[in-house]
């Protein structure tokens, strides 16, 4: 019984132990450790009336200390668009175990077509670096599951599209599978 109690005893510890572990793994790899200050900057005559320019200060949560600021675009914006950062636009796109910042970028096929601007985070410059092979992919979709990256575009009119699966490799985004449809032929 005596040793009965001891396995409990370091089984229990051991989850414990691990559950603190990953908690602090999640903490220190969390959005949460950062604040960010939007700005709406698209006030001058370099923009279209539909294009919108934001500046982000991003700071440290903790320190309250400027790590960097990025300046965003996001274009046919056909509404009064504010950009407020939430939790919402993190996820980790390369698979790196830290979050990337997803901004809504722009739309096509009357808003069937989503793009947006990654900026996958540097642990070593603790920064976000924009991520132009990623932000290229339309409806960007991460399948956390297979380690994969779905992009899904409208071509033109109802049934036409094009299903690409992408694999990570060094940081970018490489074709796995096409699917292509046009009209009833599925390539």
């Amino acid at each position: 019984m005596k040793h009965k109690n001891i396995l409990i005893f370091l089984f229990a510890s051991f989850v414990l132990l691990s559950n603190l572990a990953s908690r602090q793994l999640e903490d220190k790899h969390s959005p949460k450790r950062f604040s960010f200050k939007v700005t709406d900057i698209s006030n001058d005559n370099s923009t279209s009336n539909e294009d919108k320019i934001f500046k982000i200060d991003i700071y440290s949560s903790n320190t309250k200390k400027l790590i960097q600021s990025i300046e965003y675009k996001i274009e046919s914006v056909s509404y009064d668009f504010f950009l407020e950062i939430d939790t919402t636009y993190f996820e980790d796109v390369n698979f790196d175990v830290y979050s990337d910042l997803l901004l809504p970028s722009g739309q096509g096929a009357m808003g069937r077509n989503d793009f947006s601007a990654v900026y996958l985070f540097d642990s070593l410059q603790n920064k976000f670096q924009y991520s132009e092979a990623f932000s290229n992919i339309c409806n960007l979709r991460v399948n956390q599951e297979d380690q994969t990256i779905e992009g899904f575009i409208f071509n033109g009119g109802d049934p036409n599209f094009t299903f690409t699966k992408y694999e990570v490799i060094n940081n970018s985004p490489v074709i796995k599978k096409i699917i292509n449809q046009l009209f009833d032929i599925i390539e």
